[in-house]
């Protein structure tokens, strides 16, 4: 082996990079041992083209093991900035990607902002803020109109964000709009797609690209890829809407004691959970409580109002200042406020109804937690993927629809207690982890090809 002369690796295997890994494992410097020169700080291999001797084949089959080992798996994460469905999937992923491959190359990336669109994300959550839903409906309708134009735009920006970075062996898209782009801008990667909504719709187009591979978590969305030419191999079943894995952590903790916790000593009352997504409406949040702060405005007695304001800081401002008031004891006494907060789960646990949107991610979250809803369609304006949500929860009998504000006067306990029980016999959602399923596959595939080249 010393007569062969040494040969310089790329610097992802030098000595210090290795070195400077803590999770280096004892087993795998032992495989080292063969391939790697202390004095010198490089790796080193013979020519391997004949391997004649048994030290020449220990020592391919060490370097084998290095590169499989040691050379990351790069995974991108992309989400939009409008609303907060899209980052809440990735984030979920991405938190469960750290628990179970902290090997793995992972980064979380905004793709509207990397794009130069992030102002598109920026006016959408300011109509949901200022109850201006008619306004939503005129962005889709301004994106479905200048997409097909914009998107070598889009393509050429992404092109160069990405290059000073790594190259991912796969790419997760958790937004709708922009996976031609994507796509484009990283051809040699492996593209995978996570719809956030129930179905494809113009005003949220997930099928764009015959690259990607899909995963659907309803069958109109599976049908739908398949009418629209994608190869079955590209259609994936998951079994419901991306849940961050708190949820279901928080599915065993005893809701008396979590209770106890959040809310102090008013365990008595029904809890009541406001959470219309990630910028509430302010108007419509404030008519709701106000509805609940009187027991003869409603049939469901004293309640506990939890409130998630989320990034309305208006709102959160506004409902702080009752609180502060000596006007009312209920908004001192019966009123929880949170702006944005990583416990939603627990607050769930504690819930008996949640109040919310019609969103793909708070209903499936609701449904691991099984909490019954009220799905908000006021005046019935509806952004169009949501229409399917709010269908869903009716047909499956776990909540109501409210038209009107004053239709949530007439909600009952016995009601409530048929919706829960109703939930209970919804199939499991596991989607987090069926798509975890899906990356590993992925990267075993890409790894028993590469063992392949290798030999």
């Amino acid at each position: 082996m010393s007569s062969v002369p040494p040969r310089h690796v790329h610097k992802e295997y030098s000595a210090s990079v290795i070195e400077s890994r803590s999770n280096v494992q004892s087993e795998f410097r032992e495989r080292l041992d063969d391939v790697y020169d202390e004095s010198s700080g490089i790796l080193f291999f013979p020519s391997l083209v004949s391997c004649t001797s048994e030290a020449q084949k220990k020592v391919k089959e060490n370097w084998q093991n290095l590169v499989e080992v040691r050379k990351p798996f790069c995974v991108f994460l992309l989400y939009g900035s409008g609303g907060g469905g899209h980052l809440a999937s990735a984030q979920a992923l991405f938190d469960l990607i750290k628990e179970r491959h902290p090997e793995w190359q992972c980064f979380l990336w905004d793709v509207t902002e990397l794009a130069g669109i992030s102002l598109s994300g920026s006016l959408y959550n300011f109509a949901l803020e200022w109850d201006l839903l008619p306004f939503v409906g005129a962005l889709y309708s301004v994106a479905k109109i200048f997409r097909p134009f914009m998107d070598p735009v889009f393509s050429s920006r992404l092109r160069g964000r990405w290059r000073r970075l790594p190259k991912p062996d796969l790419v997760v898209s958790f937004v709708p709009f922009l996976n031609s782009a994507i796509i484009n801008s990283l051809p040699e990667s492996h593209h995978i797609t996570v719809m956030t909504d129930f179905t494809n719709t113009e005003a949220h187009p997930w099928l764009q690209d015959k690259r990607q591979t899909i995963l659907c978590g309803t069958v109109t969305s599976i049908q739908q890829a398949i009418r629209k030419g994608y190869d079955v191999s590209h259609v994936k079943p998951i079994s419901g809407m991306v849940v961050h894995p708190r949820f279901y952590k928080c599915c065993s903790m005893d809701i008396s004691s979590l209770k106890r916790k959040l809310l102090g000593t008013c365990q008595e009352r029904l809890t009541v959970l406001i959470l219309i997504g990630a910028y509430p409406p302010y108007y419509t949040t404030l008519q709701i409580i106000s509805r609940f702060s009187s027991p003869s405005n409603h049939m469901l007695g004293e309640l506990n109002v939890v409130c998630i304001c989320g990034g309305n800081s208006r709102l959160y401002q506004e409902l702080s200042r009752l609180k502060n008031s000596q006007s009312s004891p209920f908004y001192r006494e019966n009123l929880f406020l949170l702006g944005y907060t990583n416990q939603v789960a627990e607050y769930m646990r504690i819930s008996n109804i949640i109040i919310t949107k019609p969103g793909p991610g708070v209903v499936a979250e609701s449904c691991v937690m099984k909490v019954p809803l009220i799905i908000l369609a006021l005046n019935n304006q509806l952004m169009e993927q949501e229409a399917d949500v709010s269908n869903w929860v009716i047909r499956h009998g776990i909540g109501r629809k409210v038209v009107f504000l004053d239709q949530l006067a007439n909600v009952t306990r016995e009601e409530m207690s048929m919706w829960r029980e109703n939930m209970s016999k919804l199939g499991e959602n596991k989607a987090v982890f069926e798509v975890l399923r899906e990356l590993e596959a992925y990267r075993d595939a890409k790894n028993d090809k590469n063992r392949y080249i290798c030999k």
